[in-house]
């Protein structure tokens, strides 16, 4: 579907992405506790920053990035 948008709508200047981060550690998360600071051995959640951050970092693409 994002391919179809940005094959369609890039004459128009508008452009799509997709971001699909995986597991987010978030409050209702059931692994919340294992953040960037567990074991190796542990598996290691994204955390809800890093999605803000780089979401924020593709909005604010320059146009020629398109």
């Amino acid at each position: 579907m994002s391919h179809s948008i940005n094959m369609q709508e890039c004459v128009n200047g508008i452009r799509s992405c997709v971001f699909l981060p995986g597991e987010v550690a978030t409050a209702n998360s059931s692994t919340s506790g294992r953040t960037r600071s567990a074991p190796r051995s542990a598996p290691r959640m994204v955390q809800p920053q890093d999605c803000a951050d780089l979401i924020l970092y593709i909005a604010l693409l320059a146009r020629r990035a398109s």
